[in-house]
Parts: C-alpha cells; structure tokens; sequence
C-alpha cells in the first residue's frame, strides 16, 4: 500500500487525503469513496480556539471519527464487491480530538484536518478521480454537525466561526455541492449525510453564504454528458430534526449504512443479489428505525 505523500494529482501535488488509490482503475470504470469526519470543532465550547457567537448549541463530537473510520474501514476491507466498478480510490478528511490518524492494513495513516482548506482540497481531488470515467460511481460520506433552513444545508467543519462576520466560512455547503456534481462525468453518485437538520437562526431569512463551494457547475460538461448524473442522497434524519450517536462509537446512521451496504440492502429480484438505490434506502430506514439512543428511547427517521 503506498502511502499518501507518494500519490500525485494531475497538478503533481500529492493529496494527502488518500489512504488507498488502484492505480490500475484510474482511467477504467470504478468506485472512488471519500469520507468526511468531523468531530472537533475549534471555535465551538471546548475547542480550545476562540470561541464564536455562532456556536447555536452546538459543541463537540466524539462519533465522527469513529464513524468515519468505520466507514473507510469497511471499504478498505474488501466488503465492498461491484464487479462493474470495483475500488479505485478511498480518502479521507478528519478533525478528532485525539488524532486524525486511520488504519490502512497493519499501517497508521494521518489524515488532513476536516478544516475548509483540507475538505476544499479533498473534495477537488475527489472529483477529479471521479470525472475520469463516464461508468465511474462517486460516493461521499460526511458525519458531524449539519443545519438547514429550507432546501439549504451547511455541513459544519473544524474552523467554523473562524471569521465572525461570516462563520459559515468553515462550512461546505452542500446544495452546491450537489449541483456541481451534477455534472461530473461519474454517472452514478451516492451521498450519505450523517448529520443535524436542524434550523439555524443566522441562516434563516437571510442569504448568508453557506461556506465553501470547492467546484462549479460546468455548462460545458453539462453539455457533453446530454444528462446530468444520477444522484441518490441519504440524509440520517428528517428536516428539521436532530441526527443521534452513542458516546465514542459509530452514528446511528453509520450502523445503519454499514448493515445496508452488508447485506440488508441487497435483494435477487433479477436473479443476482445486488444492493439497489432503493432497497439500500428500506434497509437504513429499517435499521436506524429500530436503534434507540440513550434512556429516552428517541427513534431516528432517515430520509432519502
């Protein structure tokens, strides 16, 4: 397994937030995952950084990181099987409040911080690796703190209320990310949202920007593909609500897609047992539905 500093982008920069690339499927039809963890947050209560006034209740996490290695760890173990788009590529971005490292085999890898220069880069390379091959699938994963007001979302990252005057600076907004994606060459994309719903007051009536846009739609490759890509989003919860974890361990939602993507997704309607978008969607439902978190017993509802 090379290591990180050994890969080079297209730029001739190595991206630090790969821990595994095929380099044999970087121009044949593949899977390129790219994991998000984000659980430290520096100007949020406890993170040691300024403290802003936009913290809106929320603090710091201990499940992103452990959802986000669960989730690569899962990819790197070889459970993922598609014949049609085997592994290409896995990277990750991660804020901890003990380490940003990851298991790679018997080895110890650093990931970038979850800060908006690591997950701006990330996201960028990500893409890259993704509009190589029409046939490409794109899949993101992305756990820490989340708000929305009406269709809009902000994914919340490490520097988040860095600049006071306008704190979703250090935030990805996810829309945007979406849109641009649509015009990626992978043809198939697929987005788990592990995160908060919930309203923000300094997002609501205003049109504050939502934090970091690291691409552009692009009219021309819009035009090349005939189509836009077909995207399938995962979000662990419903608007407006709360998304849960247990202290230190994997998110509800990350269970939930792990045991999908294991094998509660998959179904033989066509002869050949396969995970489909939908049944992919039933399973996490089922799953998530049934995991209560803490004494309250609060059920979590995801939404597709």
């Amino acid at each position: 397994m090379p290591s990180a500093t050994q890969l080079s982008t297209a730029a001739d920069m190595p991206d630090e937030s790969l821990i595994h690339v095929d380099r044999a499927r970087a121009v044949e039809p593949a899977t390129h995952v790219l994991v998000i963890g984000v659980g430290h947050y520096d100007h949020l209560p406890g993170g040691g950084g300024a403290p802003t006034g936009h913290a809106e209740g929320m603090g710091q996490l201990s499940s992103p990181g452990a959802s986000a290695r669960a989730v690569a760890a899962w990819f790197l173990s070889g459970a993922f099987d598609n014949p049609e788009r085997p592994l290409g590529s896995v990277a990750v971005a991660m804020s901890d409040a003990s380490t940003r490292t990851v298991r790679v085999g018997a080895r110890e890898m650093e990931a970038p911080a979850a800060d908006s220069s690591g997950v701006s880069r990330a996201v960028e390379e990500w893409f890259e690796r993704c509009n190589a091959n029409p046939e490409n699938m794109a899949v993101l994963y992305f756990c820490g703190h989340g708000v929305a007001s009406g269709s809009r979302m902000a994914l919340i990252l490490q520097d988040f209320g860095s600049k006071e005057a306008n704190p979703y600076a250090g935030a990805l907004d996810l829309i945007a990310l979406l849109t641009a994606m649509e015009t990626c060459r992978a043809s198939r994309q697929v987005f788990f949202i592990d995160a908060c719903r919930v309203s923000s007051a300094a997002m609501a009536g205003t049109d504050m920007a939502l934090g970091q846009k690291p691409l552009m739609p692009d009219v021309r490759r819009r035009l090349d593909l005939g189509a836009a890509a077909a995207q399938q989003t995962y979000y662990a919860t419903l608007p407006g609500e709360a998304a849960y974890a247990r202290t230190g361990r994997p998110s509800v939602f990350a269970e939930a897609v792990l045991w999908s993507l294991g094998g509660g997704g998959a179904s033989d309607e066509d002869g050949e047992w396969w995970t489909t978008s939908f049944r992919l969607l039933e399973a996490i439902d089922f799953f998530a539905g049934r995991s209560r978190v803490g004494g309250s017993g609060t059920l979590q509802r995801p939404e597709s």
